[in-house]
């Protein structure tokens, strides 16, 4: 910390928790060494204003444990809070006595000028785009006429002029020549506005999944549904698969980080045994308990019809496609020996197939 602050403070005191709760989880009991390390460490990170509070309170010779150092800092974020509540003042208002400003009269000129509007196709009292010559003629004749009167052909008339209407009889053409006047054509300003309403495309990615046998308290196996991730430190379990099971649950308060550092807590944990179906592979696993793994997976239905799978292929997973629920995450502490070496490509823009212990996965989207 580098000076007072009750969300430095308050962030030193969660961090310092956290990595406490994950050491008791971990069985490893903080007392002693260990114990004076820790509070040697937070107190070494507080600012300097802290810390003179913190030895204030110190009697020679006693050695303070984690459990007083918690209890002091949680007081002291508490005391910088309200303190920093309180000091804050709104900044002062200074007005300045102003004088009136004079308004001085304005005078207005309004100069406007009338230009003669000739039309250069027929030679008519108005703009070339509302000439009658051109109205009631087909597109290709409104080409027609514009070229004998020396008008570009690149050079499109306004929506009005080029409207496709009724054909009637149209005035005799004067031949053009190299050396006639090219006639042009004021177009009135058009106000266009354009929406486009696109629909992104939702691409489906299959997570890696298993189905396995998990055994009860009797040792009869029980199909279950797993997901691999080589992202997650632990490993979990559905409370309902628990019950299920009839396993025998054990206390530990264990915080869980998510997305966004989403925090909850996992408060019990058991282990249980698993085995491969199509396979001799098998392990036991210590799962944390939570009320849900994760949500159905995938989140809709794949169509697989143009897959071609290879002949021998044993899924790991035959329903892979079809949203389901999940009831073991199976974690980084045994995800990469699950796996194999061999892989198959079915098709350009198809998945792969990934050989494991657990039958072959599908391991890309």
């Amino acid at each position: 910390m580098t000076s007072e602050s009750h969300k430095e403070l308050g962030g030193i005191i969660t961090e310092a928790n956290r990595h406490v709760e994950s050491l008791r989880y971990l069985q490893q009991e903080i007392t002693g060494v260990s114990e004076h390390i820790i509070v040697y460490m937070l107190i070494s990170a507080l600012d300097k204003a802290t810390r003179k509070s913190w030895e204030a309170t110190q009697k020679k010779g006693e050695l303070q444990n984690y459990k007083q150092v918690n209890e002091f800092l949680k007081s002291r974020c508490q005391i910088l809070e309200n303190c920093e509540a309180a000091f804050q003042t709104a900044p002062p208002i200074f007005k300045s006595k102003q004088q009136p400003t004079k308004v001085l009269p304005q005078k207005s000129h309004t100069v406007s000028a009338s230009t003669p509007q000739t039309c250069e196709i027929c030679g008519g009292d108005h703009r070339n785009y509302q000439c009658n010559a051109l109205i009631y003629l087909t597109a290709s004749q409104k080409n027609e006429k514009i070229r004998a009167a020396g008008k570009p052909s690149n050079v499109s008339l306004p929506a009005e002029a080029v409207a496709s209407t009724p054909p009637v009889p149209a005035a005799s053409n004067q031949p053009s020549t190299s050396k006639q006047k090219i006639p042009a054509i004021i177009e009135p300003p058009v106000s266009t506005t354009c929406s486009s309403n696109l629909a992104q495309a939702t691409k489906t990615v299959l997570l890696l999944t298993a189905v396995v046998h998990v055994f009860d308290q009797e040792n009869h196996p029980h199909p279950c549904r797993v997901l691999l991730d080589s992202g997650s430190q632990v490993n979990f379990v559905t409370e309902d698969m628990v019950n299920r099971l009839g396993l025998p649950k054990k206390h530990a308060n264990v915080p869980i980080v998510g997305i966004n550092a989403l925090r909850s807590h996992a408060r019990d944990k058991t282990t249980l045994k698993f085995k491969s179906r199509v396979s001799n592979f098998q392990a036991s696993l210590e799962c944390l308990i939570t009320p849900k793994v994760t949500g159905t997976i995938p989140v809709s239905k794949i169509n697989t019809t143009h897959w071609n799978l290879p002949e021998g292929v044993v899924l790991a997973d035959p329903g892979f496609n079809t949203p389901q629920k999940v009831d073991l995450l199976i974690g980084a502490e045994l995800f990469f020996d699950i796996l194999k070496p061999s892989q198959l490509s079915l098709d350009d823009n198809l998945p792969q197939l990934r050989d494991t212990h657990l039958g072959w996965i599908i391991s890309s989207e």
